[in-house]
């Protein structure tokens, strides 16, 4: 289990699963709570957010060209 100040240590190449190119994001981390897609990224792909229960904002680089349902089975507050 991860306690509040290792989730606060993590940085955000940590908190995103990336494509091996660099240029899709896979999945997030279940505990995120802010996502800074890192510039470069060209792809959020499908479900990529689906386990971050506690997901309240996503920052989209003007690098991101196709977002494909990155949302699916989150419960929106």
């Amino acid at each position: 289990m991860h306690t509040k100040k290792a989730i606060k240590e993590k940085n955000m190449n940590e908190m995103l699963k990336l494509s091996e190119d660099g240029k899709v994001v896979l999945e997030a981390d279940h505990s995120i709570i802010h996502a800074v897609i890192p510039e470069g990224v060209t792809e959020i792909g499908g479900g990529a957010f689906s386990n971050s229960r506690v997901l309240r904002s996503v920052s989209i680089p003007s690098t991101v060209k196709k977002i494909v349902n990155p949302f699916i089975a989150v419960e929106l507050y």
